[in-house]
Formats: C-alpha cells, structure tokens, sequence
C-alpha cells in the first residue's frame, strides 16, 4: 500500500485554513464595482467598496458624485466556497492573485481604510507612483519573469525596451504594469 498523500487532497489543516474567511481582493469589470457590491450583499456575502466622494461642476451646477475609493476593486470577506460564489457574480472579473497567492488584506488594513470612509470628502484617491519612462525596471511575474529593460511609457500596461547596444537594436515589450518593479542602481550593478 502506497503510504504517500495522493494527488488533490486536502490536508485537514488547509481544509480549516480554506474555511477560515479573509478579506480576498477581487477585480471588476469596468465600472462594475457598485454593482457588484450590491450583488454581493443581496447574496449575503460580506462585502466592502471604499469610497470617495467629488464635485463635478459643469457650467449650470455642481454636483457630488460618489466613487470607488480603488478603481475596479471590491473587497469580499469570504472563505473558499464563497470565493467561488464570488467569481459567479456578475461583474467580478477574476480574484486577484500576487505571485501564487491570493491577494489578502487584514483586518487592521480594512480598519484602516473604514476609517476614510468616516469623512469621503477629504479624501483623495492616491496610487503609488509607477515606474517613468526611462527609468529601468525587472519583470517580476508571467513568461517574461526576470527580464530587465527600460520602460519605454505606461498607460495601465508598461512597454519594457530591452536594447542592445552592441548592434544599435531595441525589442519592445508589452507586460502588464503591475508585473514591474524599479531596479535600484545597487541591484542594476550587480
């Protein structure tokens, strides 16, 4: 008799780890989130879609529109089964995953963003800084993992241009841009 573990089944401590819920992080389609959100609470799923509040003014009124807080993120406390149910949702594109991994926020980092929600007029949606033209990055997921180039302009997608020199050619590449991370100089050197 074979003693090893067979193939595709759970351990009993990841069938607990898969029923504890967490917060997941899940994409939307475009303009989708409120949506979805509603959805998601009408199936009783637990759910969070930070906001952020604006004025447009055109040349006869004003008005205050309400958005999300993270363009095309929604929040889901969920354990395995209600993740799937998740994905069954109209409107949620896919579970975002970070390497291997599922994307999982805290509960301290959920607190902390509630805590915005206390006063959505003086908030302002901030992202961080993506990696500027000329500036030289590595490609840290997907089939062109480790690959290091200069990013030639980004609009939600980087193009990274690997050049060589030697023969005063260049190939373009697109990658997603949150696939890159800046090289530092001392990584750049080594």
């Amino acid at each position: 008799m074979n003693d090893s573990p067979s193939r595709g089944r759970v351990k009993p401590q990841d069938a607990t780890k898969s029923q504890d819920p967490t917060w997941r992080v899940f994409y939307t389609h475009a303009r989708a989130e409120k949506k979805s959100y509603e959805r998601l609470e009408q199936a009783g799923i637990q759910s969070f879609l930070p906001t952020y509040a604006s004025f447009n003014t055109w040349s006869d009124r004003k008005k205050r529109i309400v958005q999300p807080l993270f363009s095309n993120y929604i929040f889901a406390h969920v354990n395995e089964r209600d993740r799937l149910r998740v994905l069954q949702t109209q409107g949620i594109a896919y579970c975002v995953k970070l390497g291997a991994r599922f994307a999982e926020l805290s509960e301290k980092e959920i607190q902390q963003i509630k805590i915005t929600q206390q006063d959505q007029e003086n908030i302002v949606q901030w992202s961080y800084s993506m990696p500027q033209p000329g500036e030289t990055v590595s490609v840290t997921q997907g089939p062109m993992k480790g690959l290091k180039g200069e990013v030639l302009r980004h609009n939600g997608a980087s193009y990274v241009v690997i050049r060589l020199e030697s023969i005063r050619q260049a190939v373009r590449v697109l990658v997603p841009a949150d696939w890159i991370v800046r090289v530092s100089e001392r990584m750049e050197n080594a």
